[in-house]
């Protein structure tokens, strides 16, 4: 009985903070009227701000390989919130990319070196550009590649020494 309780004690910070995902389908940017089966997130608490990606201002879900998306038929990668955000531009370069480097089973950094090409297609504003290079940088540490994660944590911070300069929103500003 005593073992029994020493066990649901220390399972029960786990459970505490732990994040929950559910299967989902939803439909290919790329390949119209497919679908890609991918993962949305179920629960998460406010302990995600306390996890040490906050240095980077890099909060839960990007660190976690569920957010990064995938649709197996076109090899369209990218992380849940910009998923279907494309632009008839995007499109065309991104599946003019995909023809030549179509994924078919990819590990978590095949698809993190893929996120890399398909974001240098996208049409993004200098907040979320800075952001995606930060959560490069936390993944590219996670992989214990420092030197790869360095020159992306020293890529953003010259855009935010740059951003500083100019007329920022103060969550903005706050944030940098």
């Amino acid at each position: 009985m005593k073992t029994l309780l020493m066990a649901i004690t220390l399972l029960i910070p786990a459970i505490a903070v732990s994040t929950t995902w559910r299967e989902a389908e939803v439909d290919d940017p790329i390949n119209i009227g497919e679908k890609c089966s991918v993962s949305k997130p179920g629960s998460y608490g406010s302990y995600i701000y306390q996890w040490p990606s906050k240095y980077d201002q890099v909060f839960w879900p990007f660190i976690d390989a569920n957010n990064i998306w995938f649709c197996k038929y076109s090899g369209y990668v990218s992380f849940m919130s910009d998923f279907a955000d494309l632009d008839k531009s995007e499109k065309e370069s991104i599946s003019a990319y995909l023809k030549n480097h179509k994924l078919e089973e990819p590990s978590v950094p095949e698809l993190l070196e893929a996120l890399e090409q398909i974001y240098e297609l996208r049409n993004l504003t200098p907040e979320r550009s800075n952001m995606l290079l930060r959560v490069f940088a936390r993944w590219y540490q996670r992989f214990e590649n420092t030197e790869k994660a360095h020159k992306y944590r020293q890529k953003a911070y010259a855009e935010i020494e740059k951003s500083l300069t100019t007329e920022l929103p103060e969550g903005k500003r706050l944030e940098y």
